[in-house]
């Protein structure tokens, strides 16, 4: 019994782990109230609902087509697929809460996998057990585990390929081509999988390096990318058709203008301003990702003169490129950006630790000890975050995002989101139609079950309410959208905060916004002013 549950003892963690999560995951379900908590969610969710209907309608351009190109069909498909009996009711809690259990099904996988991995530098069980605690004590990990995103599926396929690379021979046995092909998943899936491309380049290299010349190199790697494409055509088919072609590079261009300008919302992020927001604030101590990146390069530098491939080479070759890629050439400090880095961190560690006691003789002992220091500081740096999450689910709390500025959180409870969605049902109510389309202020509930709105009939204000908003205009998915018979805009909102509206990098384009609603509210315009409350403006489309 004591050697089944050592044997099984990272395994049996990670499902407690799991079931922890899984708690975590039925908060905040309501339809109302869920782009408080996560405006991605709420996004994502209307994309489920358009491939639902394309499945049910038996639409192939519905069923491909949702809207969000740097993510694939797949990611959508599975989530469709597993939540399909309540996406037929507008605002089912089950709707909303079974793909963030998938999503928390691929975390438990993808640290299952780390811990297989582990095992390639430790024997016993005690340094898997540190190592995976070394990685649940990340806020990161629950952060991203109790939501509705692609990063976990994305992220255990990544792992799922390095597991099946380290397990190949030689290049082009059939380790590597599924190595190859859980890589073109996890591409599939979220394109930022691309960025695994340096471990496969690092991984050829040096199994081939003085043996094959450089000829064969650029054949199997050729191949490999080839097959990456085939994959991703697979499963994206969309791309394939001239208007999908075009969709998905429009969706391309506009990720690099995002990643350029922080979705245009504040200017240019400091180096130290995204280590603080998205490293130390989420994973580990700033002492701790220096340690990361230096023992990172020891193992390339250790890897290259030996001519021989490691798992920490292989590690170090997705963890250095894509630290300095998303620190120097992406404007954001986005968590889930950082996921994969982490996940693998305890294999860079476990390299380093059995390096030291190589080199300076330790035993045993000592290895576990330094382990064990590693994880002693990520309780004292993160506990008290974790304790505050937990305290949080309680008390029906959780952490938001303001609407101007993603690196101001902001704790919000579900009661005062109930009150103000109250209000504003309130303020509407008498102006509905079954026809009414309702164009929002984000960040703002709305009582979808009381005013009988379906999810489509009610669209957000995505950056400066632009003249596009107030036309008919196409959709991301292409669909012709209804022109908007009223427009809700909270008080709070950007226009009304001169401090908010000097930090946003298309300044321009919200003080044009600025100046239509103050002429909407003087009578004047396309919409007009109907009704005002405590929280928000009521515009209603001017007829003549």
């Amino acid at each position: 019994m004591k050697t089944f549950l050592q044997n099984q003892s990272s395994l049996l963690i990670i499902f407690l782990f799991f079931s922890v999560m899984i708690w975590m995951d039925l908060s905040w379900s309501k339809l109302s109230i869920l782009e408080i908590k996560s405006i991605d969610e709420y996004a994502f969710h209307g994309s489920l609902l358009r491939v639902y209907e394309g499945l049910i309608s038996f639409d192939v351009k519905k069923i491909f087509s949702h809207g969000f190109y740097s993510y694939g069909s797949t990611f959508f498909i599975i989530n469709v697929l597993a939540a399909f009996p309540w996406l037929g009711e507008t605002g089912s809690s089950f709707a909303i809460i079974t793909p963030r259990l998938i999503n928390t099904l691929f975390m438990a996988v993808a640290l299952f996998i780390m811990t297989k991995l582990v095992e390639q530098f430790h024997k016993n069980f005690f340094e898997k057990i540190l190592a995976l605690f070394f990685v649940i004590l990340m806020p990161g990990i629950w952060v991203n585990a109790m939501w509705f995103h692609p990063d976990y599926m994305m992220t255990a396929f990544l792992m799922t390929s390095m597991y099946m690379l380290f397990r190949s021979k030689k290049i082009g046995d059939r380790f590597y081509w599924f190595s190859v092909i859980f890589w073109g998943i996890s591409v599939a899936v979220k394109i930022q999988a691309i960025t695994f491309a340096p471990v496969i380049i690092w991984s050829v290299w040096i199994m081939l390096r003085n043996k094959s010349g450089s000829e064969y190199f650029v054949k199997i790697l050729f191949a490999s990318f080839v097959t990456i494409v085939v994959i991703f055509i697979i499963l994206n088919p969309y791309v394939l058709h001239p208007k999908g072609a075009n969709a998905w590079f429009q969706f391309f261009v506009s990720n690099i203008d995002s990643n350029a300008s922080n979705h245009g919302r504040v200017g240019e992020l400091s180096l130290l301003f995204k280590i603080k927001n998205a490293i130390e604030f989420f994973y580990v101590p700033l002492v701790i990702f220096i340690v990361m990146l230096f023992l990172s390069l020891i193992a390339i530098y250790k890897e290259w003169n030996s001519k021989q491939l490691r798992l920490s080479g292989m590690a170090a070759a997705y963890i250095l490129p894509n630290s300095l890629y998303l620190l120097f050439f992406v404007n954001k400090a986005w968590h889930h950006y950082y996921l994969p880095i982490f996940i693998m961190a305890p294999l860079i560690f476990s390299f380093g630790i059995n390096l030291l006691r190589d080199r300076l003789s330790l035993n045993l002992i000592w290895s576990r000890a330094t382990f064990f220091l590693l994880v002693i500081t990520q309780i004292g740096a993160f506990s008290p975050a974790l304790r505050n999450l937990v305290e949080l689910r309680f008390n029906g709390g959780t952490i938001s995002a303001d609407s101007i500025n993603r690196y101001e959180p902001q704790i919000v409870f579900e009661s005062d989101e109930s009150d103000k969605e109250n209000e504003v049902f309130e303020l509407i109510k008498d102006d509905l139609r079954y026809d009414s389309v309702i164009l929002k202020s984000p960040y703002l509930p709305f009582p979808f079950k009381d005013s009988g709105l379906s999810y489509g009939q009610v669209r957000i204000i995505f950056g400066a309410l632009s003249p596009a908003y107030f036309e008919r205009r196409v959709s991301r998915s292409g669909i012709i959208q209804k022109e908007a018979t009223h427009i809700l805009i909270r008080k709070d909102d950007i226009y009304f905060d001169e401090k908010k509206l000097q930090r946003m990098v298309k300044i321009d384009a919200y003080k044009i916004a600025e100046k239509t609603i103050q002429q909407w509210i003087l009578g004047e315009g396309q919409y007009n002013l109907i009704k005002q409350s405590r929280c928000c403006y009521l515009f209603e489309i001017n007829k003549e």
